[in-house]
């Protein structure tokens, strides 16, 4: 059938689509049920980022572990670094 959609599944994709704005304007018209949606939404997220967290893990094991970060000393006058000597 390739990629072209027929017009029977435009029709009822467009059908769809206005049944699911419609929607959406009328819980936009519902300040109780926004504030709703925006706490579903937070806790959706904050479970997709455990999720990512625990992906990038699994993707990039050697990122995981922790890393020790190299300090450069200052002089306590200047506060400029302290080149290292050769």
């Amino acid at each position: 059938m390739g990629s072209a959609i027929s017009n029977n599944d435009k029709k009822w994709q467009q059908e769809g689509d206005a049944h699911v704005l419609a929607q959406a304007e009328l819980i936009k018209a519902d300040p109780a049920r926004v504030r709703g949606a925006s706490a579903a939404a937070k806790r959706m997220l904050a479970e997709k980022q455990k999720q990512v967290a625990t992906l990038s893990k699994i993707a990039n094991p050697q990122q995981s572990k922790p890393q020790q970060s190299k300090k450069v000393p200052v002089s306590s006058s200047k506060k400029t670094p302290i080149r290292p000597k050769k």
